[in-house]
């Protein structure tokens, strides 16, 4: 546990003193690290076995098109397939993803100001929980990362374009394709409903046979619960609860992503009803919309409560997440059996 909380709290210190344009260059130095500290990990995750079985089964001899026309997550079987006829072993498996995931953290936190802490945040949760166990998720997400600055940027096309790349991991992510088409505006009731009105159903038909996987697996079993996905769900609600009663600060000092802003607010509060019903679809959906969910944060921390000390504000997204990160070393069954002890094939 001291391991991922040391990490952790590192990166966070770095972020609270750290300002400027050093950020740029301690980021990617935090890059490098993290490359090894995910990618040469060995035996951790609570994925690491279940891949490790994939891996060894993949067929390598199915044809490309045929797995495009499945919409069957060609991505991963091409970067499957790479690996075993080059004779590499399942480390590297995890180090290409994590090299892909990884450049798409950085991609993401240049974009934004506060750079160093959006990474910091990221760490517990979208980092260790997602992208060090299930890496074809963790890739989607890197993926929607990258889309979300291109929607920021208000490119439509490539918007969808990574959306579509991520789908080429994980098709779960084509659940966000409809966003594509509000690249560039302002987000408003109207807008979410066309969006979700026109491109949802393509994304129902992109998904084929996977839709009906994904409802047997979250819908049709709604019994099947998962009490992490609930506190995760808190993380996200913190920030789009005080999004609405300082919206207008985070507007004038945030000019450049306050849309994106409300639109992971808009998504926060429209998961109501999916905590509700399902926390296992929960659980899925709350990795993609948790990276943006930070973003909020941080700015946040930039503009509320204007009576107190700054430093002091600045640094409640780091007592929240690292509060979080430890409560679910002590508490949780999985964290201790899957993550514990952190081993590494190039170091300890």
């Amino acid at each position: 546990m001291l391991v991922y909380l040391g990490v952790f709290f590192v990166l966070a210190l770095a972020a609270l003193n750290i300002q400027g344009r050093g950020q740029k260059t301690v980021l990617i130095m935090f890059a490098l690290f993290l490359l090894w500290f995910m990618g040469a990990r060995n035996e951790v995750g609570c994925d690491w076995w279940g891949y490790l079985h994939r891996f060894r089964i993949t067929q390598l001899d199915q044809s490309l098109s045929a797995l495009i026309k499945d919409f069957d997550e060609p991505g991963f079987w091409l970067m499957t397939k790479f690996v075993r006829e080059n004779d590499l072993s399942y480390m590297w498996l995890n180090m290409f993803a994590s090299a892909i995931i990884v450049s798409c953290i950085v991609i993401f936190c240049r974009a934004h100001r506060d750079s160093l802490m959006i990474l910091a945040l990221l760490f517990p949760v979208v980092i260790v929980q997602l992208s060090m166990s299930g890496i074809r998720q963790g890739l989607a997400t890197g993926f929607l990362m990258v889309a979300s600055v291109a929607w920021m940027r208000g490119s439509k096309l490539w918007t969808a374009i990574w959306i579509a790349l991520g789908a080429q991991f994980h098709t779960s992510i084509i659940m966000f394709l409809p966003i594509a088409a509000l690249a560039g505006r302002k987000v408003t009731t109207a807008w979410l409903f066309g969006s979700a009105v026109i491109l949802g159903p393509l994304a129902v038909v992109l998904l084929g046979d996977r839709f009906e996987t994904y409802s047997d697996r979250y819908l049709d079993n709604s019994d099947i619960t998962s009490g992490g996905a609930l506190i995760r769900y808190v993380l996200l609600l913190i920030p789009a609860i005080f999004f609405l009663k300082y919206r207008t600060r985070l507007q004038s000092a945030f000019p450049e992503s306050f849309e994106l802003m409300r639109l992971t607010t808009a998504i926060t509060f429209s998961l109501i009803p999916v905590a509700i019903f399902s926390s296992i679809l929960l659980h899925r959906v709350i990795y993609y919309v948790m990276p943006l969910s930070i973003v909020t944060f941080v700015a946040l921390a930039r503009v509320a409560f204007p009576r107190l000390n700054r430093g002091f504000v600045f640094a409640l997204p780091v007592l929240v997440y690292g509060s979080y990160q430890a409560l679910w070393f002590l508490s949780s069954r999985h964290a201790n059996i899957c993550y514990l002890p952190y081993k590494n094939f190039w170091g300890f």
